[in-house]
């Protein structure tokens, strides 16, 4: 049986992160078997990974593609399970053989299950004699796989009592409460070969979406959530609510609800939101060809947010999410608010980033579509995406139970309207002075680091560094506020700029 994503995701698009696919040239029982391990452990919750034999990779990570013979095709087949039997408590992967490009592959997924953490042993067959009887707790660390040590251990543990909401059974549900349209559809869009079998419970096992024991099988939650017309049924309120509040009185409020499978409503309000409420504003400027744009809200920072607040919702609790556009700002609102091991200063710093996750086959199925890319990325892409179009940055607030997170982020200042009586618009005149090229500068450092000059000016919106950005760039040094990483060599290739510290 196939595997439900496209073998051209796991080798050429990259869509699936590197460090959940690793390479191996050939069959290799032992190293297979720790990284099958590593992966079931999956200590930074990313739902597992795939190991592709038949593929080859270089120091510098360029992969070349060889293929497998029918001889050791057979081979892992008659083998795979013979040596993942050794894993404790017992474990077996998927395997499949996919072609790629007229060459044979092997294929192993490994899903991440509930009753991690998992060990094998450190040497096997003849080896485990001669070497180390020991068995060992396996870990992924960035694209290799290592032996956890004894703090990772206990973070094993730890993560073993905190199984993520989607990735459990709903026993209040059954199986044929999954629409098969949808899970074909799901399959087409990712390109897996899986959309052309029958859409069974056989196929919907393979996917992680139903799941159980002595032979009576219930929907996890996850299959719910994304294979169903109503997820409401199960998890009431799990949708988003997108209110236009263009006055503080709510004269002239507009509410709009979109309901249905969650990437679905995700994908209809977020364009929703791009035809409705995105704008753009276009100015000429004397010193320099291209026009300055600005946008009122920057798509992709909205975007990231409101899939952050789908991917992190608690759906025991009886709220949609709700995205509120009022006249100077756009707040988006779900509940609860970020998990407690983020400290409040960093929450405020927008440095938010955990090891524990409450819908993580979620950002698997999202992670396919496209909706969504790696672990712990989506902040600086908001924040990028902001500092580009000269905004402001995004105010995070929660109370002290963290019972919601409310996310604001400001208009831009050349779309904000005044409170005055008359209601008149204040608007810049949409040169971008100095000032602001400087104060862009160090908001990107602020939020960025170290980081070269060309990339600071393409942030701003620039296609190559202008006299005006040098020129800025060169009366932060003067003032002190900016600095090179490497001050003697002003040339170097490895030249970052730097925010000194006031």
């Amino acid at each position: 049986m196939s595997i439900p994503v496209s073998i051209d995701s796991l080798i050429s698009d990259h869509r699936v992160e590197d460090n959940r696919v690793e390479y191996k040239s050939g069959w290799n029982p032992l190293k297979v078997l720790h990284s099958v391990c590593a992966f079931a452990n999956d200590i930074d919750n990313q739902g597992g990974g795939y190991i592709v034999i038949g593929v080859s990779e270089d120091p510098d990570g360029v992969a070349t593609v060889h293929g497998l013979s029918d001889a050791e095709c057979k081979t892992i087949s008659n083998e795979l399970n013979k040596y993942c039997s050794y894993i404790e408590p017992h474990y077996y992967p998927v395997l499949s053989f996919e072609t790629f490009r007229d060459c044979r592959l092997a294929v192993i997924m490994v899903i991440s299950p509930n009753n991690r953490p998992f060990r094998c042993p450190v040497s096997i067959g003849g080896e485990a004699s001669k070497k180390d009887t020991r068995k060992a707790y396996y870990i992924r660390r960035l694209a290799n796989t290592v032996e956890a040590d004894g703090d990772q251990q206990m973070m094993l543990f730890e993560m073993s009592r905190a199984v993520s909401f989607d990735n459990t059974l709903n026993i209040s549900a059954q199986v044929n409460d999954i629409r098969a349209d949808l899970v074909r559809d799901y399959l087409n869009r990712v390109g897996s070969r899986l959309a052309d079998e029958e859409m069974d419970t056989e196929v919907y096992e393979k996917m992680r979406i139903v799941g159980g024991s002595g032979g009576f099988l219930s929907p996890y939650n996850v299959g719910l959530m994304m294979f169903t017309d109503d997820p409401e049924r199960y998890f009431p309120y799990a949708r988003i609510e997108v209110v236009i509040k263009p006055d503080p009185s709510g004269n002239g409020m507009t509410e709009y609800t979109f309901r249905g499978p969650l990437d679905k409503q995700l994908r209809d309000a977020l364009g929703f939101i791009r035809n409705n409420v995105i704008s753009e504003r276009v100015f000429k400027v004397d010193y320099q060809p291209e026009a300055l744009r600005y946008y009122n809200y920057p798509f992709p920072a909205v975007e990231e947010i409101l899939v952050n607040a789908v991917f992190h919702k608690d759906y025991m609790i009886e709220q949609p999410i709700e995205v509120y556009v009022e006249r100077n700002e756009m707040v988006i609102r779900t509940y609860p608010g970020p998990d407690m091991s983020i400290k409040d200063d960093d929450i405020s710093k927008l440095n938010m980033t955990s090891q524990f996750c409450r819908n993580r086959r979620l950002g698997d199925f999202f992670k396919e579509l496209h909706l969504t890319e790696g672990r712990n990325t989506g902040m600086k892409k908001i924040k990028d995406s902001l500092i580009r179009n000269g905004s402001e940055m995004p105010v995070y607030e929660t109370d002290e139970k963290r019972r919601f997170l409310r996310v604001t982020i400001p208009v831009h200042e050349s779309f904000r309207v005044s409170d005055d009586r008359n209601g008149k618009k204040e608007t810049a005149n949409g040169r971008r002075t100095p000032e602001d090229v400087k104060k862009g500068i160090i908001e990107y450092l602020r939020y960025n680091g170290c980081s070269p000059a060309g990339e600071i000016s393409k942030a701003l919106g620039y296609r190559s560094m202008t006299n005006m950005f040098r020129r800025c760039l060169k009366e932060l040094m003067e003032e002190g506020a900016v600095s090179y990483l490497y001050p003697e060599s002003p040339n170097d290739m490895r030249q970052r700029i730097c925010l000194n510290a006031r």
